[in-house]
């Protein structure tokens, strides 16, 4: 029974590690880079929550190139700004849970001047740790209402021994944890 207990947490672990750590280190493996959709991790433990989101660039800004004019300039600003300051509006956690944003970090290769082969993405890991255990409550993704140009999220949510694979097309749509 012990030995049983011990292999579900370290499986456990292992599957709620592998979003952090998969952010952490440079992506290796080729990823389909198709327009509109993104994908999303949702990694939730007792009362913390980490959101993991890989994006072509041209779902969040509208280009995948340098910004050259004033509109491409302001669009990638305004995007950046949204995604690095608007995380509880962009993942909607219910307020009673008492989330705060303890880390956030979004990168493109847009900021730097430019893409690679024609395409960029964006990445973004968010953590948040909560008041209130996450289990048992739902979220609504605001991230496709921030950004119209996102229409699918291919949603992957690991929460305690629970793994769920979702194709989510509406802001409305309810994600449990």
């Amino acid at each position: 029974m012990i030995r049983t207990q011990w292999f579900l947490a370290a499986a456990a672990f292992a599957l709620l590690a592998a979003p952090a750590a998969y952010g952490k280190e440079k992506k290796k493996k080729q990823h389909v880079h198709d327009h509109g959709r993104g994908a999303l991790s949702v990694a939730a433990e007792d009362k913390t929550l980490a959101f993991d989101l890989d994006t072509p660039a041209e779902s969040i800004f509208g280009f995948e190139h340098a910004a050259r004019t004033e509109a491409e300039k302001k669009a990638l600003a305004e995007g950046l700004a949204t995604l690095r300051t608007k995380a509880l509006e962009l993942f909607q956690i219910p307020a009673e849970l008492g989330c705060k944003v303890t880390e956030a970090t979004v990168e493109t290769a847009l900021e730097k001047g430019g893409a690679t082969g024609g395409h960029a993405d964006v990445r973004g890991e968010w953590d948040f740790t909560c008041d209130k255990p996450v289990f048992g409550t739902s979220l609504k993704l605001g991230l496709l209402k921030a950004f119209p140009r996102l229409k699918k999220l291919d949603v992957q949510i690991l929460s305690g021994a629970k793994q769920l694979k979702k194709e989510v097309k509406s802001a409305d749509e309810a994600l449990a944890l």
